[in-house]
């Protein structure tokens, strides 16, 4: 296999992404009301690992589009136009809805969800990944360079230094978030930089067309299966709880990535891969109304209710939702 497959394919990982992420939350609504968890909702909710492969992809794109034009203003700018007027669009009117209409709370208080500062103050997550991505996108031309120019850190692989600034960034985040308790309220973004990382590296090796082995293949398979003996281990298992818990979703994201790769090229569905393809091009305005509406309606628990509001809904919504946006740009 080889690794342009992964740029080949990103929108049918990215559609794949995003309906994990609309069925995974159906177990987190089942616990929250303390309703019995079936055996498929306890399978859903590993679509939460859909979150690290759009950070992955996430690398990988930005690679290949500050490649083709480093002009960082340029890059600053579609990335602008891509995220903001969607969140503004679907996010606004959830915290109206949420804040002004339903909680009556304060409209500073209005100002600071809107914002997204309440993210960083108290830990509100519901649109974490919006602040996630303007600080990884802001962040990418200097992990670019660090990573590509080979005139830091002279002699090491892009591998290496990939595998050096992830071990920092762990060492990092364990460290800030046992001396910081405040910093725990950012740790859903923190663990996914890693995975961030992962697809510039990825990003690196799909545009210079490299092939991956036998080796590489095999070792997240590996690696999985050591962790799952390891983690019968006591001392492993509390040495484990106390990193960052996304980390897991990271590597059960690249190995869902490995096999939805080797699936399509064992098996070419062309309706499978449209039907993939045509989420993949939604799949911003889709998470954005499936989280809105998972907590407009408070976490419905009820399976027909939660399937149509948080997941037909949204896809059908964020279909209309992009094509007025995309419209609407091309004309400004």
């Amino acid at each position: 296999m080889n690794y342009s497959q992964l740029s080949k394919h990103r929108s049918e990982l990215m559609g794949m992404a995003i309906i994990g992420i609309l069925f995974c939350h159906f177990k987190e609504c089942l616990v929250i009301h303390q309703k019995t968890v079936p055996i498929y909702a306890d399978l859903l909710s590993r679509g939460i690992c859909g979150v690290d492969i759009f950070m992955v992809l996430s690398g990988i794109g930005l690679y290949y589009s500050f490649v083709n034009d480093k002009n960082i203003l340029n890059f600053y700018k579609k990335r602008f136009f891509r995220l903001i007027p969607v969140y503004f669009i679907i996010g606004g009117t959830y915290w109206l809805i949420s804040d002004i209409l339903i909680d009556h709370v304060k409209f500073s208080l209005f100002l600071e969800d809107l914002f997204l500062l309440s993210f960083f103050r108290k830990g509100t997550s519901t649109f974490w990944y919006i602040p996630a991505s303007i600080i990884f996108y802001f962040l990418f031309p200097f992990l670019y360079y660090y990573l590509t120019n080979s005139r830091i850190m002279i002699g090491i692989s892009i591998g290496w230094k990939t595998f050096f600034l992830i071990i920092i960034a762990i060492v990092c985040d364990y460290l800030l978030s046992r001396s910081f308790p405040v910093y725990r309220n950012i740790a859903i973004m923190t663990g996914r930089f890693p995975a961030f990382v992962l697809g510039i590296y990825f990003g690196d090796k799909s545009y210079r067309n490299c092939h991956c082995s036998i080796g590489e293949l095999l070792l997240l398979p590996i690696v999985k299966v050591i962790l799952h003996y390891l983690i019968k281990i006591p001392a492993f298992e509390q040495w484990l709880e106390k990193i960052n818990v996304h980390y897991l979703d990271t590597l059960l994201a690249l190995l869902v990535i490995e096999a939805f790769l080797l699936f399509v090229n064992l098996v070419d569905r062309k309706e499978l891969r449209n039907v993939l393809k045509w989420y993949g091009n939604i799949t911003l305005e889709v998470y954005l109304l499936h989280m809105s509406l998972l907590s407009l309606f408070r976490h419905p628990a009820d399976a027909g209710i939660y399937f149509f509001v948080c997941a037909v809904i949204p896809s059908a919504g964020g279909y209309f939702i992009h094509k007025v946006i995309k419209s609407g740009l091309k004309s400004v």
